[in-house]
C-alpha cells in the first residue's frame, strides 16, 4: 500500500463513526443488530457490508447493475431465497461505481422507496470516487452509508438525507 492510499484511509477513520456516533435510529440499528454482528466478522468487508444488508432488509428482489458481476453470483449461493428477477427491485448490487450506477438510478422504474443500492470498490481509484459522489448527490438517494471499502444507498423517503461514514 502506498503512502497517500494509507494516509487517504487514516483520513477515512478518523472522520467515521461506529454505531455510537450515529444519530439516526434507523442506521443504529442496521449497525448495532447488522453489520457488527460478530457471525459477520468472518466476511471480508465489501462481503460484510453486503450480508449484513441482506439479512437485516430481507430484501424479496435483487439484481445486479453489471451482467459480469462477482458479488452477485456469491450472495446467490450464500441466500439463494433471493429472487433475482422483477421490477422495482428491493437491491442492487453494483461492484464498482460507474455509469451503470448512473443509470440505475435514473431509471426509477426500476426502484422503490425501500430498494438499497450496493456499491463496491469505491475507492479502487479517483474515477470510482468521482462516479460515488455523483451517485451521493442523486436528487432521490437518502442515506448513505460509506465504509471505506464500500457503501450503500438508501432511498428512505421518510428520512431525512444524510451521509454516514462508518468503521467496518
Amino acid at each position: 500500500m502506498t503512502l497517500s492510499r494509507t494516509l487517504e484511509k487514516w483520513r477515512f477513520w478518523i472522520r467515521a463513526h461506529n454505531r455510537h456516533g450515529v444519530h439516526s435510529p434507523f442506521v443504529y440499528r442496521f449497525l448495532d443488530e447488522g453489520l457488527y454482528r460478530r457471525e459477520y466478522k468472518k466476511f471480508p468487508p465489501q462481503k460484510r457490508l453486503l450480508i449484513a444488508l441482506v439479512d437485516y432488509m430481507a430484501p424479496g428482489k435483487a439484481m445486479a447493475c453489471d451482467p459480469q458481476s462477482r458479488m452477485a453470483p456469491w450472495l446467490r449461493a450464500e441466500r439463494p431465497d433471493i429472487r433475482w428477477e422483477g421490477l422495482p427491485t428491493d437491491l442492487c448490487i453494483c461492484d464498482t461505481p460507474g455509469e451503470e450506477l448512473l443509470a440505475f438510478l435514473d431509471r426509477p422504474e426500476l426502484w422503490d422507496k425501500d430498494t438499497s443500492v450496493f456499491v463496491g470498490n469505491l475507492r479502487k481509484n479517483h474515477k470510482h470516487m468521482a462516479y460515488w459522489d455523483r451517485a451521493t448527490r442523486h436528487p432521490a438517494v437518502r442515506v448513505v452509508l460509506e465504509t471505506y471499502p464500500a457503501g450503500l444507498l438508501l432511498f428512505r423517503t421518510q428520512q431525512a438525507p444524510q451521509h454516514f461514514r462508518i468503521r467496518i
